[in-house]
């Protein structure tokens, strides 16, 4: 397994693979990608978004026959690295079963009075829509 770094514009896959994964969000050309590549092809991916001047980590995804084998957390080490460089918080909308994994990579949940509105905002669409999600942030 390798990993990279590219921006969201380079990597004509992308599209592609969120549709594999039954992922439905968006992306913004600009994001930092990071993603798992074995011969040739892209198994996991995970994005780092910059809205509204906030660092958001998006599209946690690794391909579903690929699942529970520790390859989302050594793609989320990686993504963490660079986060830790930046030095700048990082949020993240985690489902509840997942808080312990990017606990793992140094997010906590997040004080509400110190996350920006629009993440709040965020958080409550997908509440509505019946999912179980906190807000994390790593420093």
């Amino acid at each position: 397994m390798q990993l990279f770094k590219t921006k969201a514009s380079e990597l004509s896959e992308l599209s592609d693979f969120y549709v594999k994964c039954g992922y439905g969000g968006t992306f913004d050309g600009s994001d930092d990608v990071f993603y798992a590549v074995e011969d040739n092809c892209i198994f996991a991916v995970v994005r780092i978004a910059l809205e509204y001047g906030v660092l958001v980590l998006r599209g946690m995804q690794v391909l579903p026959t690929l699942r529970g084998q520790k390859i989302g957390r050594k793609l989320l080490s990686y993504t963490s690295d660079h986060i830790a460089q930046i030095k700048a918080p990082c949020y993240c909308l985690a489902h509840h079963h997942l808080v312990r994994f990017y606990g793992d990579a140094g997010f906590i949940i997040a004080e509400p009075k110190d996350v920006p509105e629009f993440l709040i905002k965020r958080k409550l669409k997908y509440v509505q829509q019946g999912l179980n999600i906190d807000l994390m942030v790593r420093q």
